[in-house]
């Protein structure tokens, strides 16, 4: 997860060197992300390392889809998966902001099955699947 902004935004702003300038920014995202935000430098979060943002956000949806859109049209910031975010950055459409942090995902994403006995190999292989493609989110 990666933090961006339209260009409505930079046409209108500084571009930040640090977290502590996001503070208090009006923002896009998503439900689990509207209170705030921890950002961190490298592979891995760390408590020491990790800077918490609090931004003044607007508004949400449930959908990745819909908030790169709209921040591709306002001016404000936002956090997206890379998949997203970046395919924006070659079109010209979003900037990349504070590129050598990450955002840290706001918690685990559980598989839930009745069984691991009977499991289908589809379902096995779906698991294992969404667990690469989410580390490396």
């Amino acid at each position: 997860m990666r933090l961006y902004a339209g260009l409505p935004w930079i046409k209108n702003n500084t571009l930040p060197t640090q977290p502590s300038q996001l503070n208090g920014l009006k923002s896009l995202t998503v439900p689990y992300f509207a209170k705030s935000w921890n950002l961190y430098k490298g592979t891995q979060p760390s408590n020491n390392k990790t800077h918490q943002v609090t931004t003044d956000y607007r508004t949400y949806a449930n959908d990745f889809g819909p908030v790169a859109e709209a921040l591709a049209h306002n001016s404000v910031i936002g956090i997206l998966p890379s998949v997203f975010g970046d395919e924006l950055v070659k079109q010209g459409k979003l900037v990349k902001l504070l590129p050598e942090y990450q955002v840290e995902p706001p918690g685990p994403i559980y598989a839930v099955y009745p069984s691991k006995q009977f499991l289908p190999r589809k379902t096995q292989l779906l698991i294992r699947f969404l667990a690469e493609k989410f580390a490396a989110l």
